[in-house]
């Protein structure tokens, strides 16, 4: 690791770490890296919840064998 690269992170803009593509890939400090990884982690866990709550008010009290 060089002096250039201290204290800095990569991001993966879409979240998959498997995607290196350069459109993809975006060097931020480590704090601003922790803060957009906070948002996004809080964005998909909302959104988890809103797709539970939308799949249990289509189907109901629907079971499952």
């Amino acid at each position: 690791m060089n002096k250039k690269s201290r204290g800095k992170d990569v991001h993966h803009k879409d979240g998959n770490r498997l995607n290196i593509d350069s459109n993809n890939l975006e060097v931020l400090s480590c704090r601003e890296h922790g803060c957009v990884s906070a948002k996004q982690h809080s964005y998909v866990k909302l959104n988890d919840i809103l797709m539970k709550n939308e799949f249990d008010e289509y189907f109901g009290d629907v079971s499952f064998p």
